[in-house]
């Protein structure tokens, strides 16, 4: 928890990583891999950005795709809108990208247990997925984030846009998200460990 509870505020991030303060930042951490989805959130970047023309989505990974995203978000004329920042190996340079953004996605086509929703959830960043049946271990709909009813593209964009226009509902929901957390923290695991022991 306290590796991700940055010290600095969200324009202090902002101005570190050279973002525009009056970006609307949509991140995405994690291996540019076909099943992670990335495509999935650079193909949404066209309809989110016709109702919120200040979003930014900024991919935090590496991976074999990474090229042929690269080309999609030109195809699509949204380049200027998508940011490759690469592999962050440095924990306090991450905690500084998702205290910079407004929302995290992830939208994979399968997980095990993604770490990057505790990663945001400990930083205070609200989250939107697709309805994995995965995600809801942690993911609470409407709580400290939003699930995306359907699986189409259509159905995230929507909760996406819903988020990026209703900052003080971000607000609260990352309040929720950073509690959530502290139920996944080591002593609280410990804890419950131990009280199934006794």
């Amino acid at each position: 928890l306290n590796e991700f509870n940055s010290p600095y505020s969200k324009e202090a991030c902002r101005r570190r990583l050279g973002l525009s303060v009056k970006d609307n930042i949509i991140l995405f951490v994690g291996m540019l891999y076909r099943y992670k989805a990335p495509d999935v959130l650079v193909r949404i970047i066209p309809k989110v950005v016709e109702s919120v023309p200040a979003a930014r989505l900024i991919l935090v990974g590496t991976g074999p795709i990474r090229e042929e995203l690269e080309t999609l978000s030109r195809r699509l004329g949204v380049d200027k809108h998508v940011t490759f920042a690469g592999y962050i190996f440095d924990t306090f340079e991450k905690a500084t990208y998702y205290r910079a953004a407004d929302v995290l996605v992830l939208a994979s086509r399968t997980e095990v247990f993604p770490m990057v929703l505790l990663e945001a959830s400990a930083s205070g960043l609200p989250v939107v997925v697709n309805d994995l049946p995965t995600y809801k271990c942690i993911i609470e709909d409407g709580y400290n984030g939003v699930i995306a009813r359907g699986s189409s593209e259509n159905d995230l964009a929507d909760a996406v846009i819903h988020l990026l226009k209703n900052p003080s509902l971000r607000h609260k929901m990352g309040e929720n998200a950073l509690q959530k957390a502290r139920n996944f923290s080591w002593d609280s695991i410990a804890a419950r460990t131990e009280e199934v022991y006794r």
